[in-house]
């Protein structure tokens, strides 16, 4: 994904397919904060984005996600957030790289992982 920083916000400007597929959602040119759903989750994922554009470096971050409808983890994220910069100094974009590794049913059956609607699993300021 390409991110903006737009006044403060995060806009989404390119979205790979993987990762549309994977959120149900195409929000190409839509603000994260208008997107995301759950206030929990969505000042993690703000505060990561935060952090990478006043710091200006990458960071790596992995996630669980439980999902509402059957109430049990169903995917284990990684992302890694770089930060771009026009300019050299003020980051303009964040390139993020993310991948999702489902838990299939029998696994969630054998091992018992508590979550919220979702759970850090790693955050690293590279």
């Amino acid at each position: 994904m390409l991110v903006e920083v737009a006044d403060g916000r995060y806009r989404y400007r390119l979205i790979g397919t993987e990762n549309e597929r994977a959120q149900g959602i195409n929000a190409t040119g839509c603000f994260i904060d208008d997107v995301l759903k759950g206030t929990e989750y969505k000042a993690h994922v703000l505060g990561l984005y935060d952090s990478v554009v006043r710091e200006r470096r990458p960071i790596y971050s992995e996630c669980l996600f439980m999902s509402p409808e059957i109430g049990a983890i169903e995917r284990h994220t990684k992302v890694l957030f770089m930060p771009l910069s026009d300019d050299g100094e003020a980051v303009n974009i964040v390139f993020v790289m993310q991948i999702f590794l489902y838990i299939d049913q029998a696994t969630r059956d054998r091992h018992f992982i508590d979550a919220r609607p979702y759970k850090e699993i790693a955050h690293s300021l590279l």
